[in-house]
């Protein structure tokens, strides 16, 4: 069966921190919720705490992923700074073992949800086992209280 994921993300490091314990322990999001799925919807939906909607198509949450893989959904297109916005990959220890740019597929000049898509590739990293992929809103300002960010589980094997 399949099952939709939500999970309520704390903006900055303090997700990374929170995310990154609970996760090494193997438990989910104190947030997590399940429910049934139809085909049709995402497979990973995350609200952040300013209100936002991130929906990630695929991979699915916790699903096994390998070396180079495609990461698709929508986000709104404040999201993002000129059509684009950062990803990472993390391994358990938060040693960052990938990053790409997320690249909006349609006028990234709205409020409205666009879809997006980014192509992660390990390259030489030789890390196996559980990872985070790590969304971020871009923030071309630094400012602390414009940042915003979004993780999902996954497993890293090839």
């Amino acid at each position: 069966m399949q099952s939709r994921f939500m999970f309520l993300v704390l903006a900055g490091v303090t997700v990374l921190g929170v995310g990154a314990v609970l996760f090494q322990k193997g438990l989910l999001s104190p947030y997590h919720y399940e429910a049934p799925l139809s085909p049709a919807t995402p497979v990973s939906e995350m609200p952040q705490t300013r209100g936002t909607l991130v929906s990630i198509v695929s991979p699915a949450a916790s699903s096994s992923v390998s070396k180079t893989f495609v990461v698709s959904g929508v986000a709104p297109g404040y999201w993002s700074f000129e059509g684009s916005f950062p990803v990472q990959v993390r391994s358990s220890a938060q040693e960052v073992i990938a990053t790409a740019v997320a690249q909006l597929e349609g006028d990234w000049m709205t409020d409205k949800q666009i879809p997006f898509s980014a192509t992660i590739d390990l390259g030489t990293s030789t890390y196996q086992g559980p990872a985070m992929l790590i969304l971020m809103k871009d923030n071309p300002s630094g400012l602390p209280e414009n940042e915003d960010s979004v993780s999902m589980p996954l497993i890293i094997q090839y």
